[in-house]
């Protein structure tokens, strides 16, 4: 043991010796004979090094381009790297150049130490350029809108470079225009200046140049500037586009933009483009046809506007001045080829589109200052001017007229003394471009249009008069006015004009061949809106005429006379609300023509003394008809007027033939829909297309239908909603029910008189009721069945059965003896309701069983998910089993079963459930054991039929035990709900032999104290 000691002492001293003595004399004398080795070991480095820095600067740039900020750690590596690649390089150069001659062990073994050295810090750092990231979005800042100071424009080819050079210079102007007309060589011409001021100039590291052209996209400006820059734009929104194209503008130095063909203000906001104290470095220089313009930003503070009549060149004035005390006494606005001017608004665009002049909260008087521009102004608002009775004084000799002969819109607003728009005759030329009016809140005024000024309105396509409380008439007689007058007219909106009695008489209506829009709201003693024609005779008066809406005109009592009815070819939809003195709608048609065949949708609602629709003569002109709504219009007593006598005219092939949606509520006076032994119109195809049917609040309705079903009616209806049609026995004769073959949907709520919803069928039809998908039925409490036997084997695509609040409803489904004996006499019918996904019934206290076995067959509803069943007093059986229903055998309920719930069922026998691995929700609310019937015995286990699925679940009022579970408990790896109550004789939830049950989505249990007592 001893000599192994020894033996490892003295082994571990020798290595101490070679570590710590004889390898840092190695490696110090390696210095010098390795010399040649170690410097050309960093020369390889160094190569190394420089590849590295190229391939980390092409990661930089190109994160550059992508608008990116470059990490710290990135930079920070690329300082090292630079300054060592430049101290290697000197090191090389100079000391090893030097020195590489003399042959001195001391000099070889500085260098070579040096070298070694510097070799590592190489390695070190080549280690360190592994960039995972090399940098991260750059933070965009808010843009806010720029002001240029400085536009200047240039028409003399000859000295435009020269001047544009000296611009270009100018660390004040930051855009320049080169103005033209087309085919002169304004882009050529940019183009020469771009290339010099880059290469021959040396003013911008970035010259770029794009094409704007007249619909002047941003998105397609901001793509061109970023692939001329090579700059990434990954935002979707404009906005943030722009942001990342300022950002990425920033990072140039200097650059400028030559945006050419410029057609109209371009907002450089919107765009992404920096200027001004933004970035300096940043010029525009833009090509256009615009006229030339000397610019002037004016704002209070800045200049006084006095100086404006100093300005011998300013032709464009973009001008904003919060107060209009701010404007100088007997200050006159100088002649402007074009001028943006606001007082006392929000402030305008940068550059004028057009003339335009808005003023608000001034005297009558300061309009002096305006003199000078009213004769050129395109749009004029006023708004709120003190003591204005009109918007021209003729009646003054000694005052020049102002024509407004160039004034294109006009809004007039809160002026409380406003009379008219003209005093005393109209110059020549008043208002003749004039497109747009709109009037607001002038509570005096009393007409808008004399003849005098009416004759002038060629151009007028566009009115628009709210809340003008004295208003009387709109359009005063024409008599003596040109044919062109109101000729281009084309919508007319009228609102809040309490005093307005009429508004087209025929003298005025004839000239109204372009009217497409029709809007009136709140005319309180309106009592015509189309007068009789008379002897007026114009085949194109309102030919044109579009839609018409309206509403709260309490005095209105006839909307279309027969000479105006004629003429509306092109109507498509109207709409009438709160017109409680409506009689008439349409009056009767003669002889033939096309008026309201392209009507399409008519909508009416709170007519209260409105008794019919249209007469027959004009129910079949709507060939065109989709979408018919009458809403509490009480006193409506039929759709269709009465046809007499089935001898009095010829009959028409069809009546309503395009219509889908009919939808009528509130009606209290009508009593049947439609009665066919009225019309006479056995031949005839009435309403065929019709899809959607909506009935709600009609308390004396008792019939839908009446006589014979006219050919084809209802075939191709999907829908049917009845609400609150408390007198409603029976929905559908026979004959009317035969043609229901595409019926998906029925709701039924609140009919507290229906008994039945189809009268009984002789003889089967297998079409009937087969598309049925999806049936509601709610609170109508003499309702005993929902259908015989013979139609609810149709019944192979419902999906949705929902009945609450029936209290006299005992079966869903009535047998008939003959016909269950010719079924088993002939080939069976497919069992029903085999898609039948959602049931839920609540509230039918006398109901006893669901469906009869008949109905179902054996496969007990395989694709149902959701169960609810509750307050069914009576009810014993979901599938009644045998023929009276009453054999005991528990239901199977489907794999497919999501949600379960049951309570108030107390002689509900067992459901049977083999699996229930989708279980999501269950709710079991018993009936207790006083309510418990004796003839109900408790089920066990033993008692479930025998199955080759070892686990399953027995539900009802009479279980000891629920779940029964043998080797996993997948049984329940679905359940997120359980909700346990009142269940007399339950003793055990769920019981395995390993105790293995899975309930890792089960969020929400809930046991009643009562029966966790017993568990």
């Amino acid at each position: 043991m001893s000599g192994f000691i020894e033996a490892c002492g003295s082994n571990a001293l020798a290595t101490v010796l070679v570590d710590y003595g004889v390898k840092p004399t190695v490696r110090h004398v390696g210095y010098v004979f390795r010399f040649n080795k170690i410097v050309e070991d960093l020369r390889k480095k160094i190569e190394e090094l420089k590849v590295t820095q190229a391939s980390v600067e092409a990661r930089v740039q190109d994160a550059e381009n992508q608008i990116q900020t470059i990490d710290a750690v990135v930079q920070d590596w690329q300082t090292k790297a630079r300054t060592l690649q430049e101290d290697v390089e000197s090191f090389l150069q100079v000391k090893i150049q030097e020195n590489k001659r003399c042959f001195n062990l001391c000099w070889r073994y500085q260098l070579s130490k040096k070298a070694a050295e510097k070799s590592l810090s190489i390695s070190e750092l080549l280690e360190k350029s592994k960039f995972e990231v090399i940098g991260h979005p750059a933070d965009l800042p808010g843009i806010t809108l720029l002001r240029s100071k400085g536009f200047m424009s240039f028409k003399s080819v000859d000295s435009a470079e020269r001047e544009i050079m000296e611009a270009l210079k100018d660390d004040g102007m930051n855009i320049i225009g080169v103005w033209g007309m087309g085919g002169v060589g304004k882009t050529t011409l940019v183009k020469e200046l771009g290339r010099k001021a880059k290469l021959e100039w040396k003013l911008f590291g970035e010259v770029i140049q794009v094409v704007v052209s007249r619909d002047q996209k941003i998105e397609k400006i901001q793509t061109e500037i970023a692939e001329l820059l090579k700059l990434r734009l990954n935002n979707e929104s404009s906005v943030g586009r722009a942001e990342q194209l300022w950002v990425g503008l920033k990072q140039k130095e200097s650059i400028l933009i030559i945006l050419d063909d410029l057609w109209s203000e371009i907002d450089l906001k919107a765009v992404g483009i920096p200027i001004g104290e933004h970035h300096k470095g940043c010029k525009i220089l833009l090509t256009t046809r615009l006229e030339p313009v000397w610019s002037t930003d004016v704002e209070v503070g800045d200049a006084s506007l006095l100086e404006l009549n100093e300005l011998s060149h300013l032709t464009i004035l973009v001008l904003r001045v919060d107060d209009y005390e701010c404007v100088p006494k007997d200050f006159v606005f100088p002649t402007l080829k074009n001028y943006s001017i606001t007082i006392g608004g929000a402030y305008t665009a940068l550059y004028p589109s057009r003339r335009s002049l808005i003023i608000n909260k001034t005297a009558s008087l300061q309009l002096h200052a305006f003199k000078n521009l009213f004769e050129e102004v395109e749009l004029l608002d006023l708004n709120s001017i003190v003591n204005c009775q009109s918007l021209d004084d003729a009646r003054n000799d000694q005052d020049v007229p102002v024509t407004f002969s160039n004034l294109s819109v006009l809004k007039i607003e809160g002026m409380n003394c406003f009379k008219r728009l003209c005093d005393g005759p109209p110059p020549d030329g008043f208002l003749k471009k004039l497109e747009t009016l709109e009037i607001k809140k002038c509570g005096i005024l009393k007409s808008v249009f004399p003849l005098s000024v009416a004759k002038n309105l060629e151009q007028l396509k566009s009115v628009k008069i709210v809340d003008c409380n004295m208003l009387e008439q709109i359009f005063e007689q024409m008599e003596g006015a040109n044919d062109e007058v109101l000729q281009k007219l084309e919508t007319l909106e009228i609102r809040g004009c309490g005093s307005l009695k009429s508004l087209f008489p025929p003298p005025v209506a004839k000239y109204l061949v372009q009217l497409k829009s029709v809007k009136i709201t709140t005319c309180d003693v309106l009592e015509q809106i189309f007068e009789e024609m008379g002897g007026v005779n114009h085949d194109r008066v309102l030919w044109k005429l579009e839609t018409l809406e309206i509403s709260v005109c309490g005095r209105l009592r006839c909307l279309f006379p027969p000479s105006i009815t004629k003429h509306l070819m092109q109507l498509n939809s109207v709409k009438i609300v709160d017109c409680h003195m409506l009689e008439k709608i349409f009056e009767e048609m003669e002889g033939a023509n096309e008026g309201l065949q392209k009507l399409e949708s008519l909508e009416i609602r709170r007519c209260s003394s409105l008794k019919s629709l249209f007469p027959p003569s004009v129910a079949e002109k709507l060939v065109q008809l989709e979408k018919l709504h009458i809403e509490e219009c009480d006193m409506v007593e039929q759709i269709m007027e009465e046809i007499l006598s089935a001898n009095t005219q010829v009959q028409p092939p069809y009546l309503l033939p395009n219509l889908k949606t009919l939808n009528i509520g509130d009606c209290a006076k009508l009593e049947c829909l439609m009665d066919t032994r009225k019309l006479h119109l056995p031949a005839t195809e009435v309403m065929p297309n019709l899809e959607v049917l909506i009935l709600t609040g009609m308390t004396h309705l008792k019939l839908l239908f009446s006589g014979e079903c006219p050919k084809r009616m209802l075939q191709k209806l999907q829908t049917l909603e009845i609400r609150g049609c408390s007198s409603i026995t029976s929905l559908f004769p026979l004959s009317f029910a035969q043609n229901l073959l595409q019926l998906k949907k029925i709701v039924i709520e609140s009919c507290d008189e229906l008994e039945q919803i189809i009268e009984q069928m002789e003889g089967a039809n297998d079409q009937v009721l087969s598309k049925l998908q999806s049936l509601e039925i709610k609170k109508c409490g003499c309702l005993k069945s929902l259908f015989a036997l013979s139609l609810a084997r149709n019944l192979l695509q419902l999906k949705k059965l929902v009945i609450r609040d029936c209290d006299m409803l005992e079966r869903l489904v009535t047998e008939d003896d003959n016909f269950i004996e010719m079924l088993s006499n002939n080939h069976p019918h497919p069992p029903c309701l085999q898609e039948m996904e959602i049931l839920i019934i609540s509230n039918c206290c006398k109901l006893e069983y669901v469906f009869p076995s008949s109905l179902v067959g054996n496969l007990n509803l395989p694709r149902l998910k959701h169960l609810k069943l509750e307050n069914l007093f009576e009810l014993k059986q979901v599938v009644g089993q045998g023929r009276d229903g009453n054999d005991i055998v528990c239901l199977k309920l489907p794999l497919s079963l999501k949600r379960l719930g049951f309570s108030g069922c107390p002689k509900l026998r067992p459901f049977t459930i083999s699996s229930t691995d989708q279980m999501e929700f269950i709710w079991i609310e018993g009936a207790g054991s006083d309510q418990l019937c004796n003839n109900n015995p408790v089920v066990e286990a033993q008692g479930r039929e025998k199955s080759s699925n070892m686990e399953y679940a027995v539900i009802g009022n009479h279980v000891e035990q629920m779940f029964h579970l043998q080797q996993s408990g997948d049984i329940l790896s679905n359940l997120k709900d359980l909700r346990l109550e009142n269940i007399a004789e339950l003793r055990v939830i769920w019981r395995t032999p390993k105790q293995l049950v899975t309930l890792q989505n089960l969020q929400r249990i809930e046991v009643d104290v009562r029966i966790w007592s017993k568990l």
